[in-house]
């Protein structure tokens, strides 16, 4: 099926030992070999799930390009960790054992979250989303110079298209709520370069996300915020919430503190800056 995207095993190697089969092929392959053909195996069990229960298979073409993006995809996270698929290119290599470590020489230094100036508070949003099962959930987190939380929320966002579409989300939800939360002017932050184009595009943009768009460069306009693009190290308490809040399906406010699976990423993820 995708021997013309992938160098998989030909089927004359493939012997065919009884029930358990699969268990001597995969011991001769190498793990991205092995990673193909089990994918393709759970893509034919799911066309014949789909025929079992009398509904129309995906198309060849279709499952073709799903299974190639969900292996890129994969395969891009195990060899660059710190990569995005949406906010970020990150050049995957589909050869055995391929793989980009934080420690390799030239590999780039992880970056802290840096405190608002006085008299200013900051904001970091991240949206979450998952392609195969259009789970999706906003995450946001509002902190003063010192580094304290005054409000941390997540929101789990339902008809969801994209990972674009939760990033803005994300934006225009926290910026609502910063607005509501705090008389000061807001910085805020996104690791994501595509959404943040489109908030300072002064054009009509023309995606069906048009609306979400306007009604955050409306906000902008309302006090003096300052929106800028981070990396995804400094960015890390909020990316946290849009997955925990994904994760669970759960949308939940706190005042003044922070749920524990950001506690230390909080505490610990600040580089204190004097003014």
């Amino acid at each position: 099926m995708c021997t013309q995207c992938w160098d998989l095993p030909k089927l004359e190697t493939i012997q065919n030992t009884g029930r358990d089969w699969i268990l001597p092929l995969l011991k001769k392959l190498d793990d991205v070999t092995g990673l193909m053909v089990l994918m393709i195996l759970w893509r034919i069990w799911h066309c014949h799930n789909e025929i079992t229960h009398e509904k129309v298979p995906p198309p060849f073409e279709v499952s073709k390009r799903f299974l190639c993006s969900y292996v890129e995809f994969l395969l891009m996270f195990k060899q660059c960790p710190q990569a995005d698929a949406v906010k970020g290119k990150g050049v995957v290599n589909l050869q055995p054992g391929a793989r980009r470590d934080d420690q390799r020489v030239g590999a780039k230094e992880k970056q802290k979250w840096t405190p608002p100036a006085v008299g200013r508070v900051k904001l970091n949003t991240d949206g979450s989303f998952i392609q195969s099962t259009g789970e999706a959930c906003a995450g946001m987190i509002l902190r003063i110079h010192l580094g304290e939380v005054l409000f941390v929320a997540c929101r789990s966002l339902q008809s969801c298209s994209s990972a674009l579409e939760a990033e803005l989300s994300a934006c225009e939800e926290g910026i609502k709520v910063a607005l509501n939360w705090s008389m000061e002017p807001i910085t805020l932050e996104m690791d994501c370069s595509v959404a943040l184009a489109m908030i300072q595009d002064k054009k009509m943009d023309s995606s069906r996300l048009v609306h979400q768009v306007l009604s955050i460069q409306e906000c902008l306009e309302e006090r003096d915020i300052q929106i800028m693009k981070i990396d995804r190290s400094q960015n890390e308490a909020s990316h946290i919430l849009a997955n925990f809040g994904r994760s669970s399906n759960r949308t939940q406010f706190w005042i003044g503190n922070c749920p524990n699976v950001v506690q230390n990423c909080v505490s610990l993820k600040c580089k204190t800056v004097m003014f």
